[in-house]
C-alpha cells in the first residue's frame, strides 16, 4: 500500500496512508524492523460527548511545509466545528 506522508531522520521512519492512519514504525533501522506490521494506527477525537475516528467523517489535506520535511496535516470535522493541524517531524 503506499504511504502518502513519510517522515524520518535516517535512524526512524515514521509513515502515512492516505488516510492519515499511522502504518510504518521503522526504529532503529529503517527497512528492518516495522513495528506496526503495517497495520493501522489511527487516532480519534472526542468532543462534547460525541467521539469520531480519523479519518471517519473528516476531511484531511495533507502536505509538507514549504522547503522541509515537516508535515502539514489539516483535519476538518464539519459536524463537530473542530480544525485539527497535525505536524510531525524527527
Amino acid at each position: 500500500m503506499p504511504r502518502d506522508i513519510p517522515v524520518g531522520n535516517g535512524s526512524v521512519l515514521v509513515s502515512f496512508d492516505k488516510n492519515y492512519l499511522l502504518r510504518d514504525f521503522c526504529f532503529p533501522h529503517i527497512g528492518e524492523e516495522n513495528h506496526t506490521s503495517s497495520e493501522p494506527f489511527r487516532f480519534g477525537v472526542w468532543v462534547n460527548g460525541s467521539f469520531s475516528w480519523i479519518p471517519d467523517g473528516w476531511e484531511i489535506t495533507k502536505k509538507y511545509i514549504e522547503d522541509s520535511l515537516v508535515t502539514d496535516v489539516e483535519l476538518f470535522h464539519r459536524q463537530f466545528g473542530l480544525r485539527l493541524k497535525c505536524n510531525d517531524f524527527f
